[in-house]
């Protein structure tokens, strides 16, 4: 095979690739989560999240804030899409990864009664 063929066909499976990725170029996946909706940082730069039971915040886009701040403080099941944001500051150290929820479906509300 010559160079020319080599590159090509590197080129062809780079390009079926990056076409089979969805569009965040993250991987954007469905998750069922339980978690307690609180409201993190300082004003006025605070955003809700869903803190789960092992610790972690998930954060949410605009519209699921939107649909979560009824909940704030009250422990709630969800489904929504995830996607992944890598964070790093302007010196080049990375972060910890950020696991941002979209297209949110609040499935219960489990702090009010029944």
């Amino acid at each position: 095979m010559t160079t020319r063929q080599k590159e090509a066909l590197s080129l062809a499976l780079l390009l079926c690739t990056a076409l089979s990725l969805p569009a965040s170029g993250q991987g954007d996946d469905r998750i069922t989560l339980r978690g307690n909706v609180r409201r993190i940082g300082n004003d006025p730069f605070t955003e809700l999240v869903i803190s789960d039971e092992e610790g972690q915040d998930w954060r949410l886009d605009e519209k699921s804030a939107a649909l979560l701040l009824p909940f704030e403080q009250q422990r709630v099941t969800v489904t929504a899409s995830v996607r992944q944001k890598e964070m790093i500051l302007a010196n080049g150290k990375k972060l910890a990864t950020r696991k941002i929820l979209y297209d949110l479906v609040l499935e219960e509300n489990l702090t009010s009664p029944k």
